[in-house]
């Protein structure tokens, strides 16, 4: 809770406890708090912001100062002992809601990055002009940016600026990234492509994007529209209408792929599923991920996505253009990562790309044409507990080096930065784990397998089961 938040708060409760007294002194307590309460509402906004979260405490403020203004203007009123009661009573329920939702969604502060190099960040759109069967329309791709950048002081990137309501909280959370920071002065940096989950944002995984880049890694987040909660575009636009809005006239198909994808992942992974063969395991692969038309068609309208950025990136870097990545990326050291339906589209975008030269699954189904044959890049699969089964099918058949990551105590939610966004809320969206022990081992095996791969430098962390996590199962095969 910010501070002209919390002092708004703490002047609230003995504003409304004090039309209970009746003393002689009634009168400047009233003013008193009448004054505070009005001042402090003012700095507030003015050096803080709204958000909704503060909702009932800016309902509640006007109420009291207009009953205060009433009863110094015209004095107290000959009250009913239950009216009085009630309306404190109603005062107190507002009050108390007032402190819950700021506390439930607080203004968070992200983990410092602990790479040598400061971050910037910047937002820019790429146009996708290769539309899918059934969303055929044509529209821009933002991407989000983190970078190794100069040590300079400036303005802060907003966690998630311009957001609509719900997100509308997190442009008040400020990163550790320099908005439009002129790069470091070192070579061109390797890159990395991050794929959002499904129905999620690029914002997602902050917290690592920003530990890559400290460790000279230039990142780019695409938000993939109607596969994301939200897009918000650089001049403040967005568009927040979801996928399955847009095809409303699929449910019947929707519910038939929904009824498949229950029966064949519990033949997957219950009653000794896990024992299965590797052609029995393909085979119920195949049923449930790789013939649903519907997750096709969005894994392979977010895999154009990528292709376009990658397209655009590359173009970018060979020209004397204005763009301020133009020259500093090393395109031959290309590496794509994504969480859940993203870590779909990363695996799909590393079989049929040449030009991504390794690839990290985070707990994500996949989908497609990917189960017919073997992944030539290096692949890590980073999986909660109960789940590391499903990557079986592209481990085994893995044609370079594969690692699998489990993290016992991990939830699906582990995976991303939904941990900072409502801490009250951790234990029903997240597993045993600490979160930031979980943060801590996501960060490490993903630098660790990209600086292995894209940079050549050995880790023995990728060699064999580490002492320092024992909380991972790790296997690894190398071809």
């Amino acid at each position: 809770m910010r501070l002209f938040e919390f002092l708004l708060l703490v002047a609230l409760l003995p504003f409304i406890l004090i039309f209970l007294i009746q003393a002689d002194n009634q009168t400047f307590w009233l003013i008193l708090f009448s004054i505070a309460t009005a001042v402090l509402f003012c700095i507030h906004l003015i050096v803080e912001g709204y958000r909704w979260q503060m909702l009932l405490a800016y309902i509640l403020i006007p109420i009291l100062l207009l009953f205060s203004f009433v009863s110094l203007a015209f004095g107290s009123f000959d009250t009913p002992s239950w009216a009085r009661i009630l309306g404190i009573g109603l005062g107190m329920l507002f009050f108390v809601i007032a402190i819950t939702l700021p506390t439930i969604f607080p203004i968070f502060k992200l983990p410092k990055p602990t790479g040598p190099f400061a971050v910037g960040s910047t937002i820019f759109m790429v146009s996708n002009n290769m539309p899918g069967e059934y969303l055929a329309d044509v529209y821009d791709v933002v991407v989000h940016a983190w970078y190794p950048a100069k040590s300079v002081t400036g303005k802060r990137a907003p966690y998630f600026a311009t957001a609509p309501f719900p997100w509308g909280w997190l442009r008040h959370v400020r990163t550790h990234a320099v908005l439009d920071a002129p790069f470091a002065n070192n070579e061109p940096f390797p890159v990395l492509i991050f794929c959002h989950g499904g129905g999620f944002v690029a914002i997602q995984n902050t917290v690592l994007m920003q530990e890559l880049a400290s460790h000279g890694y230039v990142v780019f987040s695409c938000s993939h529209l109607y596969d994301s909660a939200v897009t918000v575009y650089p001049n403040g636009r967005f568009n927040n209408r979801s996928i399955f809005q847009a095809w409303k006239e699929m449910q019947p198909v929707l519910a038939d792929n929904n009824h498949a994808f229950k029966t064949a992942s519990g033949l997957l992974y219950k009653n000794g599923g896990q024992n299965k063969s590797l052609n029995e395991k393909r085979a119920i692969m195949r049923q449930v991920f790789a013939e649903n038309k519907i997750a096709l068609d969005v894994i392979n309208r977010r895999v154009r996505d990528i292709t376009a950025v990658i397209n655009h990136l590359t173009n970018i870097n060979k020209n004397t253009s204005a763009s301020p990545f133009s020259g500093r990326l090393d395109m031959n050291r290309l590496g794509i990562l994504g969480h859940s339906n993203g870590g779909a589209v990363a695996v799909n975008v590393a079989m049929h790309d040449v030009r991504v030269q390794a690839v990290i699954n985070m707990d994500g189904y996949l989908f497609g044409d990917v189960f017919d044959g073997g992944l030539k890049r290096p692949f890590l699969t980073l999986n909660k507990a109960g789940d590391q089964g499903r990557d079986d099918v592209i481990y085994e058949q893995a044609e370079n080096s594969a690692y699998s990551v489990t993290i016992q105590g991990a939830s699906h939610f582990n995976f991303m930065d939904i941990y900072l966004w409502m801490p009250l809320l951790n234990s029903k969206f997240l597993g045993p784990i600490d979160p930031q022990r979980a943060q801590e081992i996501i960060n490490h095996f993903t630098r660790a397998f990209f600086d292995k791969h894209l940079r050549d430098m050995e880790f023995s962390l990728l060699d064999n089961p580490s002492n320092e996590y024992p909380e991972v199962l790790f296997q690894s095969r190398n071809t």
